[in-house]
């Protein structure tokens, strides 16, 4: 996705009963607008995905006919992954997958992607809201970045890399004389989120007892 990629279609402002808004992606250091809450889910997946380079939400514009009748599909987003390779993804809750509207907008997708060279994606909640991820994930995305430094980072990824496999409750006590619980968590949290360590954040809830270690 290149500089001059822009959105297709301006995500319009919350009305009553819908969910509309925006979350800055760590990754890429831009603002990913959605437009449920769902998709919102979904960005947070995406932007701790090691694998993704970059999100654009409402990336394009697809025309197609159906019965007669002309459309527009705006899929959801489009990503690009580290290997330079592009997927568009749909959003979809379980229960309107089989909707006939959207099975059309599927196979559009689909035979859109086909002619770039892209995957064409559908994700429902099964996908995106695995056991504790989301919830996990909205507590290390808290990260003060203002309270990192980099010899900081180093001595905790030290510390672990040293002792092995230990749990977040062991690394508290080793820097506790030196580090404040915010500086602490900031440093740690955004060795996490950046993949330095790996966590079990799906089956797990994120605690003081979880096991972490150095990425192999």
């Amino acid at each position: 996705m290149g500089d001059n990629m822009r959105q297709a279609r301006k995500i319009k402002p919350s009305k009553k009963g819908n969910y509309r808004g925006y979350i800055n992606s760590r990754k890429c250091d831009e603002l990913v607008e959605w437009e449920s809450l769902l998709e919102k889910d979904f960005i947070k997946v995406l932007d701790f995905d090691p694998s993704v380079n970059r999100i654009q939400s409402q990336p394009l514009k697809i025309k197609y006919r159906y019965k007669g009748k002309l459309y527009k599909y705006f899929p959801d987003f489009l990503v690009e992954t580290k290997d330079k390779h592009k997927i568009l993804f749909e959003v979809k809750p379980e229960n309107k997958m089989n909707d006939d509207k959207n099975k059309v907008k599927f196979e559009v997708g689909k035979i859109y992607c086909e002619t770039k060279g892209w995957d064409f994606i559908v994700v429902t909640e099964k996908d995106i809201r695995k056991g504790f991820l989301i919830q996990n994930l909205d507590k290390i995305r808290k990260i003060d970045e203002r309270l990192t430094k980099q010899s900081t980072k180093m001595k905790i990824y030290g510390f672990v890399q040293d002792i092995g496999k230990c749990n977040i409750s062991d690394v508290r006590k080793q820097f506790a004389n030196i580090l404040t619980n915010a500086e602490f968590e900031a440093n740690l949290y955004f060795m996490i989120y950046n993949h330095y360590f790996e966590v079990e954040l799906i089956n797990e809830i994120f605690s003081e007892n979880t096991i972490i270690h150095v990425v192999r």
